[in-house]
């Protein structure tokens, strides 16, 4: 919008009007910017704020006026600076309960509406639908968002986006239903895991592990990897191998857990990670550490630290054969003296009584 109104202030127009200087249309034009930079604005104060209670505060009045893009992009942030706690009043919260709807209505709508919704839109709502726990199994809105995605190319979707589709269908308990679709978003992901934090690669992994362990309709619960799901752990392995050091402690915990739910072995990973994980643990909760040993349990893999090995230098400890230990602490020599003699009445009485003997 700024480079729009600059380029109509070349042409002899005013900013403020934000149309013609002179005519009719001026009033036109001015009534409609004012809703789209309204709603602009409100997007950047909704990304600029860093608590979940302000962006509530700040939309609740105003949530018929948003379109699409910005309800997703307001459900986004919510879903990311709330806590459970917050999430739990945001979903008793009557306003954003309404936000919620109108999300899972566009999404309902995505599938046979004839205005095109962007794959990154659809994604990131049903995303934080999903982390709020606000979906309640709807599966249109899961169909509205998968349909959107089958029509974008996938190398047109951000890797962002992708591992935020993966732990979406996966947290809504609908990846058997668009098992085809999550497998092709899994073999995209795998190379572009660079790009993308480990939190979020945290996130997909855990989507694979519980599309992975949901049974289908009248089956048992079973883990089968496929080929492009077991590429993809390896390829985060790899790279958590080369940062072992600058990952968290929960990471640490979080990633071993995730190869343990599908079975999955890596001993150079668990063999790097354990040094880490043993050197930390104070960091960690009772049930992270509890999952870091399960998991280690799980393959057989000793969780300890690394061994010192073999050392050049030798220490020599005080009193060993070579240096003689310290000398004790001299004493002062005393003397032995024997007992006095008597003498006088006591030794006559003496005396007389070993004679009378």
């Amino acid at each position: 919008w700024a480079q729009f109104y600059s380029k109509k202030k070349k042409k002899g127009t005013t900013e403020e009007e934000g149309g013609p200087a002179e005519g009719g249309d001026a009033p036109k034009a001015k009534a409609k910017a004012a809703p789209k930079a309204a709603a602009t604005d409100l997007v950047t104060k909704v990304e600029g704020l860093t608590s979940a209670y302000d962006v509530v505060r700040l939309v609740q009045d105003r949530v018929e006026q948003l379109t699409a893009t910005h309800q997703a992009v307001v459900l986004f942030q919510i879903a990311q600076l709330a806590g459970n706690k917050a999430r739990a009043e945001v979903r008793a919260n009557k306003s954003m309960l309404k936000l919620a709807d109108r999300m899972k209505q566009t999404l309902r709508t995505a599938k046979t509406s004839s205005v095109l919704l962007p794959a990154r839109v659809a994604i990131k709502g049903l995303y934080a639908l999903a982390k709020l726990d606000m979906v309640g199994g709807e599966r249109a809105a899961c169909d509205g968002c998968a349909a959107t995605c089958q029509r974008t190319p996938l190398c047109e979707v951000d890797s962002r986006s992708l591992t935020m589709f993966i732990y979406a269908i996966a947290k809504s308990g609908m990846s058997k239903e668009h098992k085809q679709l999550l497998g092709q978003f899994v073999a995209e992901l795998k190379p572009r895991t660079r790009e993308v934090e480990f939190d979020n690669l945290l996130e997909a992994m855990w989507g694979v592990c519980t599309s992975m362990t949901q049974p289908a309709e009248g089956q048992r619960s079973m883990v089968r990897t496929e080929s492009c799901e077991e590429a993809l752990f390896n390829a985060v392995a790899e790279r958590a191998v080369l940062h072992a050091a600058s990952l968290e402690p929960r990471q640490l915990s979080d990633i071993v857990h995730n190869f343990a739910q599908i079975g999955l072995r890596h001993t150079q990973l668990f063999n790097v990670l354990s040094e880490r994980i043993l050197k930390n643990q104070h960091k960690l909760t009772a049930d992270q550490m509890l999952k870091a040993v399960k998991a280690y349990q799980r393959f057989g893999i000793a969780l300890r630290e690394a061994p010192q090995g073999f050392t050049d230098t030798a220490i020599i400890a005080k009193g060993d054969f070579i240096r003689p230990s310290d000398k004790p602490p001299a004493k002062k020599f005393r003397y032995e003296r024997p007992p006095p003699l008597a003498f006088g009445a006591e030794a006559q009485g003496g005396l007389n009584q070993g004679k009378a003997q």
